[in-house]
């Protein structure tokens, strides 16, 4: 018999809204479950009531029989009426008797009956136990994928953990710099504002002093000047005698050798020296202190071998691995990218470099996570330079001038070219040769987009060639001009060849290394 909503509602605790366990109450009549009350309690500061919040300070909790006697009674009728629910489960709805097959058709349960019925008359059966095995097969196998998938999706939280915390450790550095360019710009500012207002002061003091001084003089000679006339109109005021027996002296004392005062130039001072063009001064001042770079490194694509400086415009080699966020669009441990990117135009650099380094110019896909595709590069401490001749790499220029001359020889039973590399450095903006620096270097073709500076060893390979090709040089000048001689010889097949492997924006020249085709 299923338990009236009065009953149920009677013995319910109202912390956990489930039947009473072990219930006891409290002076005001409320009930509760022991634990649950207690855990109330714990949680708060005073021992109130959860419903009417009444203080009770109580050591001992009463126990209540009768409703503990209903709650048990209440707990075994539901326990009775779920064990009953099951048995009906178990048992077709349709005609009583109990499930003994699964159809595979429509994925659920049949009796015997069923069976026969022309409803599942062309339908596959099995054994409740056999099919219970195959799903069970089937289930484990999509909860080790479910589980797979969850292990990622947790790794992914962890990165995206680990990438929040970077994010502000980024925000933290990145504010911190900022801040300490500005002082140094406020500073500078500041002192040139100093520097500027003192000048002023200086000269403003300069010419106070001078015009005091002047004006010491002119109040000294207007003295002498109102003496003089107070004297000779008194002479004139005498008698006839005593005015002519002085006139002398009179006549003397009335000339006046002193010049005429003129205002000199530059008294004032100098407003427009100081005001002129003040800001553009101090601003052309002020690019001294802050230097221009090219190229600016990225510090989302370094490596964790890689330590960037604080202006990232140079790194150096991490003595130990740095903990970084694997963010896609880092490329390698000891690869980064600068932020600068272009799609066409001359472009040309100047990087110091020691060591060993790897320098070169990448085609960069949308996908940020695929590796770069290098185009030209060069590594060392030996000057190699090695160019990617995939079509879709030279869809991009090069961001070298090259220009080259192929010398065609015969090395063992196989054609290679001789080739001098000269770079010549042009100012991208008037596009005036600047200056050329020739170097001889290892040119290597590769048709593998995934070529990177330093991983195929052709620098060693590169050097016994170099080391062949100058003990050859040692024999004179005839063998080379066979050589030029030689069936081999086609310039014009060579020229085309190499402006479409290479690019166009790369000549032909003379030169002694060689370039596998």
């Amino acid at each position: 018999m299923a338990a009236s909503p009065q009953s149920e509602a009677m013995c319910t605790c109202p912390v956990c809204c489930d039947i009473f366990t072990e219930p006891v109450v409290l002076l005001c009549g409320h009930s509760f479950c022991q634990d649950c009350l207690k855990e109330w309690w714990r949680q708060s500061t005073l021992q109130t009531c959860p419903v009417c919040m009444q203080v009770f300070p109580m050591a001992q909790l009463p126990r209540n029989l009768a409703l503990k006697d209903l709650s048990d009674t209440l707990r075994q009728k539901r326990s009775q009426g779920a064990a009953a629910a099951a048995t009906l489960k178990e048992v077709c709805s349709l005609h009583g008797e109990r499930f003994r097959l699964f159809c595979q058709d429509d994925q659920q349960l049949i009796c015997l009956v069923c069976r026969d019925a022309q409803k599942h008359k062309t339908h596959t059966f099995l054994p409740i136990n056999e099919a219970a095995e195959e799903h069970r097969t089937k289930l484990l196998v999509e909860l080790m994928h479910l589980k797979s998938k969850l292990g990622s999706f947790k790794e992914q939280k962890l990165v995206c953990d680990e990438m929040s915390s970077h994010v502000k450790f980024q925000a933290q550095q990145t504010e911190k710099k900022i801040k300490e360019d500005f002082q140094k710009l406020y500073q500078f500012l500041r002192a040139e504002e100093a520097a500027r207002v003192d000048a002023v002061r200086k000269e403003a003091a300069l010419k106070s002093d001078a015009q005091n001084i002047r004006t010491v003089n002119l109040t000294a000679e207007i003295s002498l000047l109102t003496d003089k006339i107070q004297t000779i109109e008194r002479e004139l005021k005498t008698e006839d005698f005593s005015f002519m027996l002085n006139v002398k002296s009179t006549l003397e004392r009335s000339q006046c050798k002193l010049p005429v005062p003129e205002t000199p130039s530059g008294a004032l001072v100098d407003e427009g020296k100081h005001l002129g063009n003040l800001l553009f001064t101090v601003w052309m001042k002020m690019k001294h202190l802050a230097k221009y770079s090219p190229v600016t490194l990225d510090p989302n694509t370094s490596g964790e071998q890689l330590i960037l400086s604080e202006n990232l415009t140079c790194l150096s080699e991490s003595a130990k691995s740095l903990r970084l966020p694997s963010n896609p669009e880092r490329c390698g441990c000891c690869i980064v990218l600068g932020r600068e990117s272009f799609s066409s135009g001359i472009h040309s650099w100047d990087a110091e470099v020691e060591g060993f380094w790897a320098l070169g110019v990448a085609a960069r896909t949308k996908e940020q996570s695929v590796e770069m595709t290098w185009g030209i590069y060069a590594y060392g401490p030996e000057d190699v330079i090695e160019l990617n001749t995939e079509k879709h790499v030279l869809l991009f220029r090069l961001a070298f001038m090259f220009r080259l001359e192929a010398i065609i020889e015969e090395f063992e039973e196989h054609v290679s070219s001789a080739i001098t590399i000269m770079k010549s450095l042009l100012a991208s903006d008037t596009r005036t040769h600047t200056h050329t620096h020739t170097q001889t270097y290892m040119v290597v073709r590769s048709s593998h987009s995934d070529n990177k500076p330093g991983l195929n060893g052709a620098g060693s390979e590169g050097r016994e060639r170099k080391r062949e090709r100058e003990r050859e040089n040692k024999t004179g000048g005839e063998d080379g001009e066979k050589v030029m001689e030689s069936s081999l010889w086609q310039p014009d097949k060579c020229i085309a060849y190499c402006r479409s492997v290479f690019d166009a924006s790369i000549y032909l020249l003379s030169g002694y290394i060689s370039i596998y085709f």
